[in-house]
């Protein structure tokens, strides 16, 4: 039995989050979640909210739960997600303010044989307003020599990451690929997609980040990224963003293969186009941005799912009678804990 005269307190960095069905703990130091049920998280949060003694709370739920409040108090200090303390002062929440300098954190470029813009001036415009992580997808044919002639312009850049995606040609090897992306500077990863096989060539690296992959995917212009609990992202500076902003979409730019300016390239407004206006101007107006603050607590369905703070779905946003909601129902329910 634990000492009743003391304090149970979370790690101000593991944060409970209630959904419909299930609630979770983020663990935003591990980047890890533990699942709990929702009872338990109404005597965390009670707990979180009056500051109670271990005896104290246990007495606010006419002791009806000693045995599981101990057990799962004592797990969590075994887990390393929680501490027990005679000082509870001493220990105050996390601040849940986010700021950040940059105007835009990445993009998103789709080319073809047939766009009608400059590539590399869209790339110069992303670097002028400190991007710091582009994806490019080209649609069609690309060497990666010719590849290798883009991204040497950037070698000095405050861009800090390519990810890029080309189609596969029969003289393209994995040789070819592990030279190209051990000493391009600025490559993260390199996909080659529609490949006759999927092979992940990291085994060939040393401890860079940078690899090379053979997918069998298709990828075009209509192609969608899909919700699945591989694609969250959990950290603290995540969570704190999520707070207040839409972390699929915010301070993101996409440019599509025929040089519509968006949100994201799957979206069906735009807002400009990078042949007659400039990235700057456009992502500068109020139209533009507004996705940027359209959050997940005030989305519906989103607001009452347990990922809502990691999720970093990038689905267009569509105001309808009842509220915000997206335009494509996601493949996770809330409602029955189902994917």
């Amino acid at each position: 039995m634990l000492n009743d005269a003391l304090y149970f307190k979370l790690f101000a960095s593991c944060i409970p989050v209630k959904g419909s069905v299930e609630c979770l703990i983020y663990d935003t130091d591990r980047g890890l979640y533990h699942v709990i049920d929702p009872l338990l998280f109404e005597i965390i949060n009670e707990n979180k909210k009056n500051v109670l003694s271990i005896g104290e709370l246990k007495k606010m739920f006419l002791n009806q739960y000693d045995r599981g409040i101990d057990a799962y108090f004592q797990f969590f200090v075994d887990e390393e997600i929680g501490f027990f303390t005679d000082n509870p002062q001493f220990f105050p929440e996390i601040n849940m303010s986010w700021h950040s300098p940059l105007r835009i954190q990445n993009a998103v470029i789709e080319v073809d044989e047939s766009s009608p813009y400059d590539l590399l001036d869209v790339l110069r415009q992303l670097e002028g307003l400190n991007c710091q992580f582009i994806q490019l997808r080209f649609l069609s044919f690309t060497h990666i020599e010719e590849l290798k002639k883009i991204l040497d312009n950037f070698d000095s850049s405050c861009i800090k990451g390519f990810e890029v995606f080309i189609p596969y040609y029969k003289d393209v090897s994995s040789t070819q690929i592990i030279d190209f992306t051990s000493t391009c500077k600025r490559i993260a990863r390199l996909h080659i997609f529609e490949a006759p096989e999927q092979e992940d060539l990291s085994k060939y690296y040393d401890q860079s980040s940078t690899r090379g992959f053979f997918i069998p995917q298709k990828i075009t212009c209509s192609t969608h990224d899909v919700v699945s609990a591989e694609n969250f992202f959990l950290s603290l500076d995540t969570f704190l963003e999520s707070q207040q902003h839409n972390i699929g979409l915010n301070r993101k730019v996409s440019i599509d293969r025929n040089g519509f300016i968006k949100n994201y390239l799957s979206h069906e407004t735009f807002h400009g186009n990078v042949c007659s206006e400039s990235i700057k101007d456009v992502i500068s107006t109020s139209s533009f941005q507004k996705c940027w603050f359209l959050h997940n607590d005030i989305i519906l369905v989103c607001k009452d799912c347990q990922y809502r703070y990691m999720c970093v779905d990038n689905t267009e946003i569509i105001k309808s009678e009842g509220g915000y909601r997206k335009n494509k129902q996601c493949s996770f329910n809330p409602y029955t804990n189902k994917w």
